[in-house]
């Protein structure tokens, strides 16, 4: 019987070899087995060590340090960090997070440009100086050490966000909430191909996590997924 640790190494290793294809990554990890956890470098302990620190500097940080899953074409980073129980059988907590890039440097990047392209399905429109760049995390822990939803969602590092997420979340249902919500819309009749073949690679989760979400935080406006 599969391991859900073997599951969710192959998710993440597929995602990265889907960006690499399409060439929607500047720079990449893969991920790292490393006893029952998967990590990429010092990533595991980045995310809370530089919790208090500017974006900016945590941005830098993580640049410098290469502590990132996936670096998109527009420098935007990913990170993808789980840990199981001993036998790999079961999901402990993960970290699932989201660094939009802060500069306008990659705006002139020859990738992000096609001219054949749609005017409106134009990559170089994923920067835009209207734009607020914030970073969210989608965190899990079977372990609740503070009165708050065993999986939930922090937007803006701000230190009581916490909303509630039904279950813990696959990398898959991840990068795909990523790039349907903050690149493009799968819904859109004349999506852009390189997105629509990006989106094909990665392919849906098969993944059925159990649900974590208590009854009272069902009361409150929460994120149901399936």
């Amino acid at each position: 019987m599969t391991k859900i640790i073997d599951e969710i190494h192959r998710e993440v290793e597929t995602i990265t070899i889907a960006f690499i294809k399409n060439s929607f990554s500047l720079d990449q990890n893969w991920p790292v087995r490393i006893d029952n956890k998967i990590v990429i470098g010092n990533s595991q302990t980045i995310a809370f060590s530089l919790k208090y620190n500017s974006y900016k500097e945590l941005y830098s940080e993580l640049i410098r340090n290469r502590d990132y899953n996936l670096k998109f074409i527009d420098g935007s980073l990913v990170q993808m960090l789980y840990e199981f129980d001993k036998k790999g059988k079961h999901i402990i907590g993960h970290i699932l997070s989201f660094y939009p890039n802060l500069s306008e440097d990659y705006l002139n990047d020859a990738l992000l440009i096609n001219e054949d392209d749609d005017p409106d399905n134009q990559i170089s429109k994923i920067l835009n100086k209207q734009i607020i760049p914030f970073p969210l995390r989608f965190d899990y822990s079977q372990v609740v050490r503070e009165k708050h939803p065993a999986s939930h969602l922090t937007l803006g590092n701000y230190t009581n966000c916490r909303i509630p997420v039904s279950r813990p979340i696959s990398p898959k249902q991840f990068i795909l909430f990523i790039l349907n919500n903050f690149y493009f819309n799968t819904g859109i009749k004349n999506i852009d191909k390189r997105f629509k073949k990006l989106i094909d690679n990665i392919g849906s989760s098969e993944l059925s996590l159990s649900f974590t979400i208590s009854d009272y935080e069902k009361k409150y406006l929460h994120i149901h997924h399936e």
